[in-house]
């Protein structure tokens, strides 16, 4: 994964594009391929594994709330615990958290 003070390098029609940290919202893996989801662009496809793009970002505000999504902690306008267990992203955006990150991911967000 490439870094640019704070800035991630992604495809984007046919080019390279520098998208802020701060535009993420989420990134899943699906298809073979991790899918950032951003403010104003959704669905950038990046050849890399979800695993290696949640090693840059973790340390960043991103957290792994399942086996298949990252999302942007400073986006996260909502943890529901019980019955169901998920964050809503930007208001919009309904990601389920694992049972097993659950814990985890509360902590993390009552730290911010």
């Amino acid at each position: 994964m490439t870094l640019y003070n704070r800035k991630l390098q992604v495809p984007f029609r046919g080019k390279s594009r520098l998208l802020p940290l701060d535009e993420i919202l989420y990134a899943c893996w699906k298809d073979g391929k991790t899918i950032i989801h951003a403010k104003e662009i959704d669905g950038l496809w990046l050849a890399k594994p979800l695993k290696e793009v949640e090693e840059t970002l973790v340390p960043l505000g991103f957290a792994r709330v399942n086996h298949s999504t990252l999302v942007n902690l400073n986006h996260v306008t909502k943890l529901q615990g019980h019955p169901e267990r998920y964050v809503l992203v930007s208001g919009t955006h309904r990601i389920d958290v694992s049972q097993r990150k659950y814990p985890h991911i509360r902590q993390l967000l009552t730290q911010r």
